[in-house]
């Protein structure tokens, strides 16, 4: 990828992908290297499955409340997971713990975290 842009992100078959959406009911989708066993892994022993979206499009849908485990988990398996979510420029950290800030970054690449300043 000579430019990390959102389509080249998205698009890529060979790292994890998770998009946060911010609206009311959206869910997290997700983009994984293929397995046989991916549904699975996914749903980790919980009741809900997750949702495959096939077609051209070829995503996972996964609970927002999920989103935490999820990366954990992608980075143990995986070693890298790119993480997109929607960023204002108005909002400020408030001074967070050490763990909340862990899960702010906008990109995230092997176990470095990106943050936009």
């Amino acid at each position: 990828m000579d430019r990390l842009t959102l389509s080249c992100v998205w698009k890529q078959k060979g790292i994890s992908v998770v998009l946060r959406r911010a609206g009311l009911g959206e869910r997290l989708r997700v983009r994984l290297p293929f397995a046989d066993d991916n549904g699975g892994w996914l749903q980790n022993g919980r009741r809900t499955a997750p949702e495959w979206i096939g077609g051209t499009a070829a995503y996972w849908e996964l609970p927002k409340s999920w989103f935490n485990d999820f990366v954990d988990r992608a980075l143990l398996r995986y070693g890298k997971i790119y993480i997109v979510q929607p960023y204002r420029r108005q909002e400020v950290c408030a001074g967070l713990s050490g763990s909340a800030r862990s899960r702010m970054p906008v990109f995230v690449h092997g176990r470095q975290p990106w943050r936009r300043q």
